[in-house]
C-alpha cells in the first residue's frame, strides 16, 4: 500500500512537469508543501521524490531543494512522451504508414506519441518545439516537407531542434546538401530498388526507358533518378536527359501529364516509363488513354509507393517499408538514449517490387510523326 501511495504521488508530480506547470530548471514545492498539496504523508512524498531523482526527472540540490531537470536528464522516454513532427499539406500514404509504425513502436515502449502537422507553415515549428520542451518531451521524429528549395525550407526546423537541445531523427527523406546527409536518418533504399526496376524492365525486353519525377534537389527523388540512370548505363542503354524529366510545383492532378506528352513527342518514344510516385503514374495512364495508347500494350508504366491507386489500375509499383521506417526511427532514438549507441546513424531499408499488369514485353518502338 505504501509503495502504491508513493507511485501515485510521483505520478502527480510528473503530470505537473509534463503539462508545463513546473518548467525545466524550476524548483518544485518543498516536501512540506507537497505533503499539503498531495494530501499524503511526508514519508510518502520523500519516497516519490527519490523515485523521480532516480529516473532523472528532478534533481536534488543540497540545502536548496528539488528542481525539474534540464537537458538530457529531462528525457521524454522517462516522461512517456515522443513527438512526430511533419509538414504535410495533402495527406499521403508514406506519412500515414510511417506514423503508424512510430505509434506501434512507441506503444511497445509504453510511450505516448504527440503528433503535429505544420501543414506547410514551417514558421510554426519554433512554437511547437517550445511546447514540447515545456512538457519534458525531448525526442522528435521529423518528416520533412517535400517541396522546391527542400533543404532551405526544412533545415531551420533542425536548427530549432538543436537549439532547444532535443534529440531528433529525420524520417522518410533525408536533408542533404552536396550529397551529404545531415544527422540521424531512417528511410528507404530508393537508389537500389530503382536499379532493380530497370533490370526488371530490361529483362522484359525494354531498351528505351523514360522517367518522370518531382523536385530536383530532394534527396530521395535524386537517388531514384541516379539508380535509373546508373543501371541504364551499366546495361549499355540510352540515358539521355530528354527521357528523364522533372515536374515543377503543379497541382497533384496535373503532375506528369505535360511531361508525358513531351516524352511521347520525341522521335523515338520510350516503351516504358518509370514514375516517381503512383499519382503521377495514374495521370500518365489517363493521358495515354486520351492519346489512344494502351497500357501495357503500347507503353509500360511503373509506379512508386504501392498505393491504393496502384492496386486500382493494376500498376506495377515499388513498396517502400513505410511502417518499418517508423518503427526503426523510434528504436534508434531509444537505443541512443538507453542502449549506449553514439555517433550518426543513417539507415536505408530495402523496398519490394510489386509486379502487376502494367508491364509487358514491348511492341515495336513507336516513332512519332
Amino acid at each position: 500500500m505504501a509503495s502504491l501511495r508513493r507511485d501515485q504521488a510521483a505520478e502527480a508530480v510528473r503530470r505537473r512537469i509534463e503539462t508545463g506547470e513546473w518548467l525545466p530548471g524550476v524548483r518544485i514545492p518543498t516536501e512540506q508543501e507537497l505533503t499539503r498539496l498531495l494530501g499524503v504523508s511526508r514519508c510518502t512524498v520523500r519516497g516519490a521524490l527519490d523515485e523521480l531523482v532516480r529516473t532523472g526527472e528532478i534533481e536534488r540540490r543540497a540545502n536548496v531543494g528539488c528542481f525539474v531537470t534540464r537537458g538530457p536528464g529531462c528525457d521524454s522516454f522517462r516522461s512517456g512522451l515522443l513527438a512526430y513532427l511533419e509538414s504535410n499539406t495533402s495527406g499521403n500514404l508514406s506519412g500515414n504508414l510511417q506514423l503508424r509504425g512510430a505509434e506501434l513502436q512507441a506503444f511497445e515502449y509504453g510511450i505516448d506519441l504527440i503528433y503535429c502537422n505544420l501543414n506547410g507553415h514551417m514558421e510554426k515549428a519554433a512554437e511547437f518545439i517550445e511546447r514540447l520542451t515545456r512538457r519534458g518531451c525531448r525526442n522528435v521524429l521529423f518528416a520533412p516537407e517535400i517541396c522546391e528549395n527542400y533543404y532551405e525550407v526544412n533545415n531551420p526546423v533542425l536548427e530549432a531542434l538543436d537549439t532547444a537541445g532535443l534529440n531528433w531523427v529525420v524520417i522518410g527523406t533525408p536533408l542533404a546538401r552536396d550529397g551529404m546527409i545531415r544527422g540521424d536518418f531512417v528511410g528507404a533504399d530508393n537508389y537500389g530498388v530503382m536499379r532493380n526496376v530497370v533490370r526488371l524492365l530490361v529483362e522484359a525486353g525494354h531498351r528505351l526507358i523514360g522517367s518522370i519525377r518531382v523536385f530536383d534537389g530532394v534527396f530521395s527523388s535524386d537517388q531514384r533518378l541516379a539508380g535509373i540512370l546508373d543501371q541504364l548505363r551499366l546495361d549499355g542503354l540510352p540515358a539521355s536527359p530528354e527521357y528523364h524529366l522533372a515536374i515543377r510545383d503543379v497541382p497533384l492532378e496535373e503532375q506528369g501529364r505535360e511531361r508525358l506528352r513531351e516524352l511521347m513527342a520525341l522521335p523515338r518514344v520510350p516503351s516504358a516509363i518509370i514514375c516517381i510516385h503512383d499519382a503521377i503514374a495514374a495521370n500518365v495512364f489517363d493521358e495515354l488513354r486520351k492519346m489512344g495508347k494502351r497500357v501495357p500494350r503500347d507503353v509500360s508504366v511503373f509506379g512508386f509507393d504501392d498505393s491504393f491507386l496502384a492496386r486500382t489500375v493494376q500498376l506495377s509499383s515499388v513498396r517502400p517499408p513505410f511502417t518499418e521506417i517508423g518503427k526503426r526511427a523510434v528504436k534508434l532514438l531509444y537505443d541512443k538514449r538507453f542502449g549506449g549507441e553514439s555517433g550518426c546513424h543513417q539507415e536505408f531499408l530495402p523496398c519490394r517490387i510489386i509486379s502487376r499488369k502494367s508491364v509487358a514485353e514491348p511492341c515495336e518502338t513507336i516513332v512519332s510523326d
